[in-house]
């Protein structure tokens, strides 16, 4: 066979290639992903990870002694809650009426009885003078009829003179008498309209009184209800609905407290009497003495919590209510005693968020519910908590309780 013919048959042969099956490249990519997919999932286990989620912990934070508060070290309980004053009070108008004038503004110190705001005032006023006036012509007329009354007697007593020596008819006597008995009638009549219209009058001055405004108590202005040319009262009618009208807000913030609820398992820690820490999350350098005052006889169902209000002792300007607040309870044994500015502030914490490699000891700081490894300085040691000296803020949240394989950046959950 010629070269030019083999070469004509070896073009037609099919090749190796081309013998096996083609796979469509949509099964082909298809089984790809499957099989990174499988690889992806499984790879936690082949590499032996056991959280995959977030590990549930609860934090602390660092608990500030300044001169003369309570010892942090003695601190059993530490709890979230916020400043409220013991004595608030939204005044409103005592009637109905439009709110004319305000006298005050927010932050003004208010003494009590002073006048706050008034109403509209025209128609009391009106009221007022015509009580005032039905009255005075009352008086009047009671003045005149007192000297009817007089004569009357006096002619009465000269028909007897006269009817006793014959010269008078006994019809003119009882004329006389009748005369007599009618002024006294008018008279008592003239009393009880007096009586009446005495009371209109007070009435009136009352209804006056009311559309004045006055301070319950010494405090200061926390909040504006109204403004002028509002309806305001003790309640009035818009629509179909009734409501009131409170037109300014005032609070003692002379007599502060911190509300805090307290986990029902850890009540039993608390005591009235007791004397506490209160930090301020605004102001976490500053802590302020406390004493339990009350632990309110009933509990919440839904958080499972009692309320505890704890007095704040030597509160200044910026305490304000409404500030959150971290209170810690200290141990019954512990007592308040007065600060002295010679004495340094010193921070405490909680020693069981302390964790320890070798010679090193550090904590784990939340951030952004994940976890950060932070080196500290401790000093002194107490039964409960340990001083710290450097390496943390008031303000960090430290991991109290986690799992004790818990890492660098591991994911985080917050217990409450």
């Amino acid at each position: 066979m010629s070269e030019q013919r083999l070469q004509q048959l070896n073009a037609l042969a099919i090749s190796e290639a081309e013998r096996r099956p083609k796979r469509p490249w949509g099964v082909v990519l298809a089984l790809s992903l499957v099989t990174i997919g499988g690889a992806v999932i499984g790879a936690p286990f082949l590499m032996g990870w056991e959280r995959v989620g977030a590990s549930e912990v609860t934090t602390t934070q660092l608990i500030v002694q300044r001169p003369g508060a309570p010892a942090a070290e003695a601190g059993v309980l530490t709890a979230n809650g916020y400043v409220a004053t013991r004595q608030t009070a939204a005044v409103a108008a005592r009637t109905a009426g439009t709110l004319a004038e305000l006298f005050v503004d927010l932050g003004d110190r208010v003494r009590r009885g002073q006048e706050l705001a008034r109403l509209e005032r025209d128609r009391a006023e009106v009221s007022l003078e015509s009580a005032r006036a039905a009255l005075a012509v009352s008086e009047r007329t009671l003045q005149v009829e007192e000297t009817e009354l007089a004569n009357a007697r006096k002619a009465l007593a000269r028909q007897q003179n006269l009817f006793s020596q014959g010269i008078s008819t006994e019809q003119e006597l009882d004329d006389a008498e009748a005369r007599m008995r009618s002024s006294e009638s008018r008279l008592a009549a003239l009393v009880a309209e007096i009586a009446a219209a005495s009371a209109s009058r007070a009435a009136a001055d009352v209804e006056l009184e009311h559309t004045i405004v006055r301070a319950p108590f010494d405090g200061i202005v926390v909040r504006k209800d109204a403004e002028i040319g509002e309806a305001v009262g003790p309640g009035f009618s818009s629509g179909d609905a009734t409501s009131s009208q409170g037109i300014v807000t005032i609070a003692n913030l002379e007599a502060l407290e911190a509300q805090v609820d307290v986990a029902e398992a850890y009540i039993s820690r608390v005591h009235v009497g007791d004397a506490a820490q209160v930090v301020l999350d605004a102001y976490a350098d500053r802590p302020f003495r406390g004493k339990v005052r009350q632990i309110v006889p009933t509990a919440n169902r839904e958080k499972a919590s009692i309320e505890v209000r704890v007095d704040i002792l030597d509160p200044d300007a910026s305490v304000l209510p409404e500030m959150g607040a971290r209170i810690t309870f200290l141990a019954p044994e512990v007592e308040l005693k007065e600060g002295t500015a010679a004495a340094a502030e010193r921070a405490f914490l909680d020693r069981r968020a302390l964790r320890r490699e070798g010679s090193d000891v550090f904590v784990f700081v939340l951030r952004d519910e994940h976890v950060s490894k932070r080196a500290v300085r401790t000093g002194a040691d107490g039964d409960r908590q340990i001083e710290i000296l450097a390496g943390l803020a008031p303000t960090d949240r430290v991991i109290l309780e986690a799992p004790a394989d818990l890492g660098e950046g591991d994911l985080v959950k917050v217990l409450p």
